[in-house]
């Protein structure tokens, strides 16, 4: 199954690239990350933390699912609507204490 993981990581992250007309080097750039990181990436390489793949998600506008897994099919998306209306609801602040 890992396999085919990378396989809809490196095939929606190429989707997304094309979809949003910008080039590797100027999204590596933007994220702050090295060339042949996005490169191994595209090669079909998971990410190794969390940091990369946040910030991939924060430049496209979609969630941390949704990079490496592609998008949500309807019938999951309804069942995550309907779950989410029935949860609580919590707000978290961080701030720096001095």
């Amino acid at each position: 199954m890992e396999i085919k993981q990378k396989i809809i990581f490196r095939e929606n992250l190429k989707s997304l690239i094309s979809e949003k007309g910008c080039t590797q080097h100027y999204l590596a750039k933007k994220l702050n990350i090295n060339k042949s990181t996005l490169h191994n990436y595209l090669n079909g390489v998971l990410p190794q933390g969390l940091s990369t793949t946040i910030k991939l998600s924060e430049y496209f506008n979609l969630s941390l699912d949704e990079i490496i897994f592609g998008k949500q099919n309807e019938d999951q998306s309804n069942n995550l609507t309907e779950q989410q209306s029935t949860e609580n609801k919590y707000e978290v602040t961080i701030k720096k204490i001095t």
